[in-house]
């Protein structure tokens, strides 16, 4: 992960222990194929609110499916924010000018998912508004 956080221009130092990032600087947009196949975990970096603004478009290649894993919770909470998503090529393409909260039911098949769930989080820490993330649906009689 630290690897992927350089190529995208994030400044990362580990000492021992001890992780500092400083994504000041952060202007790459896209995740080389080389690093994301490596771990599934790479698909946080399709939203990088964490790290700073919103710089309009990040491009992630959509790794083999694990087992029952699949990104569609991913893009579907992305979209739910305002996101644009489009798939080329192999490639997730997220693009956004503006996000705004909403509320998101974030369940599949399968389940719930820890990562959708946190992905969702990042993208909405610079959404506009509120975003409600459910497990649930709400029952609206």
């Amino acid at each position: 992960m630290i690897s992927l956080l350089e190529v995208l221009g994030v400044k990362a130092e580990l000492d021992d222990t001890v992780l500092r990032l400083d994504p000041s600087k952060c202007d790459g947009y896209e995740a080389p194929y080389d690093l994301v196949r490596k771990m599934r975990a790479s698909i946080y970096v399709l939203w990088r609110a964490s790290w700073q603004a919103w710089k309009g478009k990040s491009v992630v290649p959509r790794w083999v499916r694990h087992r029952n894993t699949s990104v569609d919770l991913h893009l579907m909470g992305l979209e739910k924010l305002g996101a644009k998503i489009s798939i080329e090529h192999g490639y997730i393409i997220a693009e956004a000018d503006k996000l705004v909260g909403t509320e998101i039911y974030l369940a599949g098949i399968h389940g719930p998912s820890v990562g959708a769930t946190v992905n969702v989080i990042l993208a909405a820490v610079k959404a506009d508004g509120i975003t409600t993330i459910r497990k649930h649906p709400v029952n609206l009689r």
